[in-house]
């Protein structure tokens, strides 16, 4: 399964709708409406959107685009809609400092400008693909370290030296149709599609 570089124009004629989607069973009694509730470590990101219209030779890098994908089967690295950078305006990225497992919701990054604040709450990271949020504002220490706390958790381990991407971070998607090379056209022939993707989630 390839990895399918993005055309360079692609983007959402509106904002698209950006999902983290979960999975829980609730059990409540007819009794006491008392819940019970098991959350699984289901958590999965989801896009639901309309593709900008394009004509010409970027109509054409769209549909070899859309044709690449094979249906289901080759991904792609999706930027965040709407995101580029921390709320905290930090330029560059950084370094895992542990090992981290799955499961894990936080780690040590490392090569930070020191004491600067790295991370608002709610801004987005990327490692090995993974796409996480932040869940409280950080800075790095004297060291430039600091400890980032965030959802989902890691469904994979993470080696130190990885690179944590906070500059225009990505997920890995693919395609949630089969029938994925499809668009239609608008007068004068100018073309557009609507796209849902998944996040792609492999042993």
């Amino acid at each position: 399964m390839a990895i399918i570089p993005l055309p360079s124009r692609f983007g959402f004629s509106s904002i698209p709708n950006f999902t983290l989607s979960r999975a829980s069973n609730e059990v409540r009694s007819k009794y006491t409406a008392v819940r019970q509730i098991l959350v699984y470590p289901y958590a999965i990101w989801q896009l639901d959107g309309d593709i900008i219209e394009l004509d010409g030779k970027d109509a054409a890098n769209m549909r070899s685009f859309l044709i690449q994908l094979e249906g289901k089967q080759n991904k792609f690295r999706l930027p965040v809609p709407g995101y580029f950078r921390p709320s905290t305006g930090y330029q560059g990225n950084a370094t895992m400092l542990n090992l981290a497992s799955p499961r894990d919701s936080s780690f040590i990054m490392t090569g930070l400008t020191p004491n600067a604040p790295i991370l608002g709450n709610g801004d987005y990271l990327s490692v090995n693909d993974e796409l996480k949020m932040s869940t409280s504002d950080i800075a790095a220490d004297n060291n430039g370290r600091c400890l980032v706390s965030f959802k989902p958790a890691l469904r994979k381990s993470v080696a130190p030296g990885v690179t944590v991407v906070l500059q225009n971070p990505t997920v890995l998607m693919n395609s949630r149709d089969d029938d994925v090379a499809s668009w239609s056209l608008k007068p004068p022939f100018r073309q557009t599609s609507k796209f849902r993707a998944i996040e792609a989630i492999e042993l």
